[in-house]
């Protein structure tokens, strides 16, 4: 006859291998921990997994179903053989975030999520003016191969017209280069 430990192993499917034989031990490694785990998670899939209307009401029962469905199909004893040996780290990265946002108040998150964005923000600026530029001195390339055609056939008119253009990028030119070096002079 089984005893109620072996009842237990073969619920989950933890094969008798794995088990180190103290039963306190082999319980909160391979049951409460991989469970408080996959349950979490679950929680949060059945979260996103439901319509807004529905969420508060059904995602304990259908985290709950999927946990069960896990178990009865075997899935189970893998992610335990995962959260056993990782663990340690999450604890380690629990902690870690614990600190962080308990010690670092939450003003200077707040400013730093802040001056993160503008950083953002600038290199996103400094990347446009840069396409433009390029694009301007291809611009301005062209319009010199043109003023050269124009010279090249002696149409004053043409030329005129060419020089005004080229007069234009070549402002624009500057001007972007001005604005470049003051976004990467400034923090």
């Amino acid at each position: 006859m089984a005893s109620f430990e072996e009842y237990i192993w073969s619920f989950f499917k933890i094969p008798s291998y794995l088990r180190s034989g103290i039963m306190i031990n082999d319980i909160v490694n391979f049951i409460l921990v991989p469970s408080a785990l996959l349950l979490v998670f679950l929680t949060l899939a059945a979260e996103a997994f439901l319509p807004a209307d529905m969420r508060n009401r059904w995602k304990a029962l259908l985290a709950l179903v999927f946990y069960l469905v896990i178990i009865t199909q075997g899935f189970y004893a893998s992610f335990a053989i995962f959260a056993v040996n990782y663990t340690i780290l999450f604890i380690i990265f629990a902690f870690i975030l614990f600190a962080i946002t308990r010690f670092v108040p939450m003003k200077y998150w707040k400013a730093a999520t802040q001056v993160t964005a503008k950083y953002g923000e600038k290199r996103m600026d400094i990347k446009r003016l840069e396409d433009e530029l390029k694009m301007k001195e291809k611009e301005r390339e062209r319009i010199q191969r043109f003023l050269g055609e124009a010279r090249a056939a002696g149409r004053t008119r043409d030329i005129q017209l060419w020089e005004l253009m080229l007069a234009e990028v070549e402002r624009e030119i500057d001007r972007l280069k001005l604005r470049i070096e003051e976004l990467k002079k400034f923090p």
